[in-house]
């Protein structure tokens, strides 16, 4: 298994073995996307944490941008892009799956809130990369 620069940085922490790295990150990957899974597509699901316009929004974006900067963590860089764009096409198929459910609909507007988290993650990770090398 191949380990990114930021893995590399947790493989010297003393709280987890540099072995244990790149397992505990691909099986966070793996939580974060079975969470998005879930909680997009169970039916009448409503999480009231935050309860204004565009609250909704604003969920969606944060889960995305947890699943990329997790993504940056987990997958050695090269993939890191191309998963991006896998998840964001992901995110548009859970939306069209939404849309044959009673109780969801479709949005394009949650689509593009997802682009939007996982296009903050990557900024992150740009800005993470800049000031990391220098």
């Amino acid at each position: 298994m191949s380990m990114n620069d930021t893995s590399v940085v947790f493989s010297r922490s003393r709280w987890l073995s540099p072995r244990m790295v790149p397992i505990t990150t691909k099986l966070a990957l793996l939580c974060v996307l079975v969470g998005i899974f879930y909680l997009s597509l169970t039916p009448n699901y409503s999480a009231t944490v935050m309860s204004f316009e565009g609250a909704d929004k604003i969920k969606h974006a944060f889960a995305y941008c947890v699943l990329g900067l997790t993504t940056f963590v987990a997958l050695p860089q090269r993939y890191f892009v191309m998963t991006l764009t896998g998840f964001w096409v992901m995110s548009g198929g859970i939306e069209l799956l939404q849309g044959t459910q009673v109780e969801r609909h479709a949005s394009f507007y949650d689509w593009l809130a997802n682009l939007t988290g996982l296009g903050l993650a990557y900024g992150v990770s740009l800005v993470y990369k800049k000031y990391r090398t220098a």
